[in-house]
């Protein structure tokens, strides 16, 4: 269940990194390609502006997409984590164990979500 978990969250950033780079300026490129700029110029001036926003939104999809998968992989074969203890309270009929956990769950991607937003800020303020 983890290849599967891999494989889901690497799809999605692949897929956006093709997109972007389809989206990418050929004219830009052209362009610095005409004033003499060399590989590493063309890539640090035109493709990774166009690229890293994609693969941030990609980052952003994925992480949920990863944590729904690790939760569902519990519920399905594991003897401990946050999927299996939701599972032991569902069958248990512990609801406020249950609603605990899924609060737990909440905040966990609250959490996440806030650090890679303030990464975001970090990393790319122009986006």
């Amino acid at each position: 269940l983890r290849t599967v978990t891999g494989v889901q969250t690497c799809a999605l950033p692949i897929s956006n990194a093709q997109q972007g780079l389809r989206k990418m300026d050929d004219a830009l490129l052209r362009s610095l390609q005409l004033m003499g700029a060399d590989r590493q110029q063309q890539i640090r001036m035109a493709v990774l502006p166009a690229l890293l926003p994609w693969l941030w939104a990609a980052l952003d999809l994925g992480l949920g997409l990863a944590l729904i998968g690790v939760i569902i992989s519990e519920f399905i074969s594991s003897t401990r984590g946050i999927g299996h203890l939701i599972v032991a309270a569902s069958l248990g009929f512990d609801t406020t164990g249950l609603i605990a956990l899924l609060l737990v769950t909440m905040g966990m991607v609250i959490i996440l979500r806030g650090v890679l937003g303030q990464l975001r800020k970090r990393f790319l303020p122009r986006f």
